[in-house]
């Protein structure tokens, strides 16, 4: 079976955040960008009629530049409501506004790197 491989434009700051086992997570809004590349849909192009998760094996993050890239396996991708537990679990990681929803993308082991610590 192919790999299935979700690429993901990063800030190198987050990026070494992973490389140190400091980020376990990544979020995106959820906005009409993230639903086409992250859910799958009974009628294409309507957010509102989403019918599940895509699943991916890799996240391959990198810069617009492509000077650097981190590779990581991708554990489970969640679409989660932003209220107060949402907000008393995570809201040091993300800066959310209750009432949004965001997706969540749980981040396994680092498959490669061209990535150093510094």
């Amino acid at each position: 079976m192919e790999e299935r491989v979700l690429d993901m434009p990063m800030r190198k700051v987050h990026a070494l955040e992973i490389l140190k086992g400091e980020k376990v997570r990544e979020y995106r809004a959820f906005t009409d960008h993230w639903a086409r590349r992250l859910c799958t849909f009974g009628n294409p192009g309507d957010k509102n009629l989403a019918t599940g998760i895509r699943e991916y094996d890799r996240v391959h993050f990198h810069p617009v530049n492509d000077k650097w890239f981190l590779d990581c396996e991708v554990k489970a991708i969640i679409l989660a409501d932003v209220n107060d537990e949402f907000l008393e679990a995570f809201g040091s990681e993300i800066e959310a506004e209750k009432g949004a929803q965001v997706f969540v993308i749980r981040l396994g082991g680092i498959i490669d790197t061209n990535l150093t610590e510094s």
